[in-house]
Order: C-alpha cells, then structure tokens, then sequence
C-alpha cells in the first residue's frame, strides 16, 4: 500500500501468473522491461501506474477499473494484452515524446468510460469494437488517437476535446458512435496510413459549449 499522493518506483522483477493490483491516490512507477516475460495481469483502480515501456507490464490482462496508466514512451511501444474498463480510466501519453506511436493491439472491452490523451504522440486501437463505454480523445499538435485495421470504437459516445484528432485508417467499415465537439476538432479518415476502404460514420455529430468546428481530411 502506498500512501495517497505518493510516488513510489518498483524496479524489481514481477513474475508469476496472479494478479497485481493497485489502487488509491498514488503513483506506482514500474521499471522493470522483464515483467512482460510473466503473465501477471495488472488490475487499476485508483491513482496512476506509469511506465515508459511496453515490457514493464505483465503479459495478462490489464483491467483498468478507475485511475490512470500513464506511458512516457521514448521509442515504439505496443501492448498485445486485453484490455479491459469497468470503471472511469484514462490512458494518458502526454509525457511520451513527440511522434512515437503507442500501439494497443490487444482486444479491448467493458462498460467503464475511458479518456485516451496521445498529446502529441499517436495512439492507435485495432480492436476496440467491444468497448462500450463513452470515449473522451485528446491530442495535440500532430497529435492523434486512430482506430486501424478493421476495428471500431465500439457503442459509446465519442467526446473530442478541443484540438484532438481522431484518425481512422484501414478497412470499410461503420462507426455508429454519437460524436460530441468539446471543442473545435479534427478527423482524419486517412490516418495513420491511407487506404481505399470506405469509413461511413452514422451517429449523430453534435456541439456542446457553444459553437464549434470539424474539421475533416
């Protein structure tokens, strides 16, 4: 248990097949690039978990039933692992350097609403189509959160905050999504790499706060 608005780093190796779970108003940094070699899941809720690199998470699931896994990426960094919200959680990339693409590859799923913010690195989701809870995107800059592949962003209502661009690249396909304009706003429907699929987008696009701009390219 770490005390609540503390910081504490782990560069142990974690092994084993259980469940490492945290909770409570603290950051947990875990350092260790071995951990991946396990299949320990890694259970969230509450506070941060902040890693810098995909081998420093166990290889089970990762169930994010509230706080934030925050990734300072430097370099690629691609998770393979499900991912499972049940609760409110945030993935946050905004101390991820400029450009570096995060990529979750695993299948993602639950009810719990989830804030995705790349800043100005790019997160890419192949198999979000199970989510079903509301989606919060944020980015910067050359910034972006992409659905790719054949996936889709699954059932909830999709919030752009101001500034955010959402990417879409890869397959035809159908995002029934109802979209919010936080702010003014940016889709790309060829990001991150264009493609001759067509993207039809059927749920309603609306503003709120006042009136705002989409920009679509």
């Amino acid at each position: 248990d770490i005390g609540s608005g503390l910081t504490a780093t782990l560069s142990g190796l974690i092994s084993g097949t259980g469940d490492f779970n945290k909770s409570g108003a603290s950051t947990l940094n875990l350092a260790n690039t071995g951990n991946s070699a396990s299949n320990w899941s890694l259970g969230l809720a509450g506070g941060t978990v902040a890693v810098s690199a995909a081998g420093q998470i166990g290889g089970g699931t990762i169930a994010l039933a509230g706080g934030t896994l925050a990734i300072g990426a430097s370099s690629t960094f691609t998770l393979g692992q499900q991912v499972q919200v049940t609760g409110s959680s945030s993935i946050d990339a905004t101390n991820s350097s400029a450009g570096v693409v995060l990529s979750f590859n695993g299948a993602m799923s639950g009810g719990g609403a989830l804030a995705l913010d790349a800043s100005d690195s790019q997160i890419y989701l192949s198999q979000a189509s199970s989510l079903a809870g509301d989606l919060t995107v944020s980015s910067t800059g050359s910034g972006l959160v992409a659905a790719i592949g054949s996936g889709t962003l699954g059932s909830g209502q999709i919030s752009l905050t101001a500034g955010a661009t959402l990417g879409v690249a890869g397959d035809s396909r159908t995002f029934a999504n109802n979209i919010v304009l936080l702010g003014s706003a940016m889709l790309r429907t060829g990001a991150p790499t264009a493609g001759s699929g067509t993207i039809t987008f059927s749920g309603v696009i609306s503003e709120s706060g006042g009136a705002r701009n989409l920009t679509v390219n």
